[in-house]
């Protein structure tokens, strides 16, 4: 099977509902950051800068997830500023021509404040699929979270069914 399946933990992942599990039965998956500890079903498990997890890839045995690629950044795997590029870049190596994202770069994305004349330096809101805390972000680093995941194109045919920004 050449399609992976990408998922992180923004808001639209509440949106989608039970079909989640529809999508994790039909191919291969990573899980991003908290969402296996929600939806414990995905082959793998990627933390990066996590203290208690650390840089590494889980991999799904039975009911539980063991270590299966503990990385330095930018040495084992490559990517920068999210996960989701870190991910993208182990389904590359693992081989994977296609991946889909669920949960990243989806969300509701809420104008909070203009600061300046300029998008790139409007405040947007967002929160996670798992908590109703409220999360800040300026438009440039939402625009240069794109720019890094549509960088693995050349690599990887990427798909967000939901894309929001």
């Amino acid at each position: 099977m050449n399609t992976i399946l990408i998922f992180g933990c923004s808001d639209r992942i509440t949106k989608l509902g039970n079909s989640v599990f529809d999508k994790l039965k039909g191919y291969p998956s990573i899980g991003l950051n908290c969402f296996p500890g929600f939806f414990p079903f995905t082959d793998y498990w990627l933390w990066v800068d996590n203290k208690k997890f650390g840089n590494c890839v889980y991999k799904r045995i039975g009911n539980s997830y063991e270590p299966y690629l503990p990385f330095e950044p930018n040495v084992e795997l490559f990517g920068a500023y999210t996960v989701a590029s870190f991910a993208l870049d182990f389904a590359v190596k693992q081989g994977f021509k296609r991946a889909i994202l669920y949960g990243v770069l989806d969300g509701e994305y809420k104008l909070l404040e203009k600061k300046g004349i300029h998008p790139g330096h409007w405040e947007f809101g967002y929160r996670h699929f798992y908590d109703d805390k409220l999360l800040r972000i300026p438009m440039q680093k939402l625009q240069q979270f794109k720019s890094i995941i549509y960088g693995y194109r050349n690599k990887i045919q990427i798909e967000i069914p939901y894309m929001s920004i």
